[in-house]
């Protein structure tokens, strides 16, 4: 007698064997996109440190330029304001004098 194993037979043994093979490669996916997604998250937490240090480090540039803005505007560009303002009222109302009068000023002599 001579035995054979049925077409069915071997068609379900390919079948199984070719699920085997999806889930031993479906597990070593998982495997790898677990490692993968672990360092992402290391990458991800490291990257916000440095983030927020440079936007602390930005913050703190920005207050120190303000505050120098402010110094010089405070004690560099407000005085030389009130002393040029006053140079003008001086010599603003020696004109003023000499339109009322209708005095002309002096032309020097070539």
């Amino acid at each position: 007698m001579n035995q054979m194993i049925p077409l069915s037979a071997v068609f379900w043994i390919i079948i199984a064997i070719a699920i085997l093979f999806l889930v031993f490669h479906l597990v070593a996916l998982l495997s790898e996109t677990k490692k993968t997604m672990e360092k992402i998250n290391a990458l991800l937490d490291d990257n916000s440190e440095k983030i927020t240090n440079i936007i602390d480090n930005a913050d703190s540039m920005v207050t120190d330029a303000k505050t120098s803005v402010d110094t010089v505007k405070d004690e560099v560009i407000a005085p030389l304001g009130d002393v040029l303002g006053k140079v003008q009222r001086i010599f603003g109302k020696g004109q003023k004098r000499h339109k009322l009068l209708g005095r002309k000023k002096k032309q020097p002599k070539a």
